[in-house]
């Protein structure tokens, strides 16, 4: 089996798979689950206090219908505070590589990697787990790092689907599947 894949990265496929892996981090979720506990809590502490000082219900009342509000936005405000940080982080981090040309040959052993910087081998034993979601393939190494593989613009989307699955049975790794996926 030797399928080679040429596309070129960009900007976009960076955010995707941070997104993603921030979507499946359990430390991410309960960061974004204890803001939201936290802005409940300073709006319903602002409640009581306003309540206790003034005995006045309108100050009250308009905080509490201010938290209500933040309650039904908070979600919509976080996946766009996440979603910009994300941005501006790869526009730091990785703003050299945007619309770099990246060439992936699928091996019987290895996987192979070049782009301007070099090329590298990865043993296929070193995947530890392969997502697919509706735009991207991300294959996951045990080093930590990931290699990001868009669909749009690669030729051979199906050999390379056959590649993914054949690496996955002969070494036991994890694949994981979700074509619904959305940044939330």
């Amino acid at each position: 089996m030797n399928i080679e894949v040429s596309y070129t990265i960009k900007e976009n496929d960076y955010l995707v798979y941070q997104l993603y892996a921030a979507s499946k981090s359990k430390r991410v979720k309960a960061s974004r689950r204890k803001g939201y506990v936290y802005i409940i809590f300073i709006f319903m502490m602002a409640v009581i206090l306003s309540y206790a000082l003034y005995k006045n219900i309108t100050l009250p009342l308009t905080y509490l219908i201010l938290m209500v509000v933040f309650c039904f936005s908070y979600h919509y405000f976080s996946r766009w505070y996440y979603k910009r940080h994300y941005k501006r982080y790869i526009e730091d981090i990785f703003k050299n590589n945007f619309g770099e040309k990246i060439t992936v040959t699928f091996g019987e052993d290895f996987l192979y990697t070049s782009d301007r910087t070099g090329e590298s081998k990865i043993n296929l034993s070193q995947i530890s787990e392969i997502d697919e979601i509706n735009t991207h393939y991300f294959l996951h190494i045990s080093s930590g790092q990931a290699l990001i593989i868009p669909k749009e613009g690669v030729q051979n989307i199906e050999d390379i689907k056959k590649a993914l699955d054949h690496i996955s049975s002969k070494n036991t790794i994890q694949q994981n599947t979700n074509p619904e996926w959305k940044w939330k």
